[in-house]
């Protein structure tokens, strides 16, 4: 499979200067919210940050872009953090970072759990029965999920009932469930179907 892009676009500072100089709380009538009292306990609100003087502050507004070209990425929290590559060529409105992720096609193991039990003889609203209403969307050519799909899934089979305790429907008390397994391969249609096709609740 091709090699993925994704772009994430942030909106772009001037870092170059000291902090806060070109951020909302050096202007002549700086928000409510620059130099209020601050700590690790009483955080910021909105996009600023608690500075090591303990009163809030931004370097920058996330939500306006830097004039010019910008030298930074502004932050959530009103922090302008430096670009690695100060001299790369970006657009004034912001900045786009790409990342490259390479995936490639696993061949899962799937295995079905089947109840033979005699629940599986109840029907459903039609008239069909549990019992032949699920092996038939499972195993049923060419739509079936196990027949389309055998190619690239190795698909398996376990088919759990248990013996019933004299003339009740209940399972022995204690007794293990009785399995029969048939183990997951590729193309294992043939396999699954000369063993669940046959089988019975």
């Amino acid at each position: 499979m091709g090699a993925l892009f994704w772009a994430l676009l942030a909106i772009g500072c001037d870092c170059s200067g000291p902090h806060n100089a070109g951020g909302p709380c050096a202007g002549p009538r700086p928000p409510d919210t620059c130099d209020v009292p601050c700590s690790a306990e009483m955080p910021c609100e909105g996009a600023y940050y608690c500075a090591d003087q303990g009163v809030c502050t931004a370097d920058c507004d996330p939500l306006r872009p830097a004039e010019g070209r910008p030298r930074g990425l502004c932050q959530e929290d009103g922090r302008c953090v430096s670009l690695s590559r100060p001299d790369a060529d970006v657009d004034a409105t912001g900045i786009c970072a790409d990342v490259r992720v390479q995936a490639r096609r696993v061949t899962p193991n799937v295995i079905l759990i089947v109840d033979q039990s005699g629940s599986m003889t109840a029907d459903f609203a039609g008239g069909r029965d549990r019992w032949d209403a699920l092996r038939d969307s499972l195993m049923d050519e060419p739509d079936g999920l196990v027949y389309s799909l055998q190619s690239s899934v190795r698909f398996g089979l376990a088919l759990y009932s248990a013996e019933a305790d004299g003339n009740s429907s209940d399972p022995v008390p204690g007794m293990c469930p009785l399995v029969e397994w048939v183990g997951p391969a590729l193309d294992n249609h043939g396999a699954l179907q000369a063993v669940y096709g046959p089988a019975d609740p």
